[in-house]
């Protein structure tokens, strides 16, 4: 039963991550793309913002929802999760420079995820105990 509850509780974070990243992608591309200096495929100029704000969006949350309400295994589940994303991409010969925005995302997304826990842990103890 535990183990059943801990592997419906990622899911349901990175069900909520998944759909987090869609309804921001179109915030977080435009915002990469505007300090990027832009997005679009050369000659075709199709706007690929959306996609980008997706996936550097789906390393946030990712990382973000199961760092802090993650329940045993999360960090398993984000290497699973990631991971496979980040070897495709370089298999793709993405320069390093395209990659850091997806690692700095994922770095946040740790960094918040802890943040979150450890304050929430404080905040409502008894809450972040049935939850872990």
């Amino acid at each position: 039963m535990s183990y059943l509850r801990s592997v419906s509780q990622n899911i349901a974070c990175v069900l909520v991550a998944v759909g987090t990243s869609y309804y921001c992608a179109s915030l977080v591309g435009n915002f990469y793309c505007r300090y990027s200096g832009g997005c679009n495929a050369g000659l075709a100029s199709v706007d690929f913002s959306i996609v980008i704000g997706f996936l550097i969006g789906y390393f946030l949350f990712v990382t973000l929802f199961l760092t802090a309400f993650g329940s045993k295994g999360r960090k398993w589940w984000i290497a699973i999760l990631t991971l496979p994303i980040l070897v495709w991409a370089i298999y793709m010969d993405i320069r390093l420079m395209q990659l850091i925005p997806v690692i700095l995302s994922v770095a946040a997304g740790l960094v918040i995820g802890m943040l979150v826990n450890k304050t929430l842990t404080k905040l409502t103890p008894g809450f972040m105990a049935k939850i872990s």
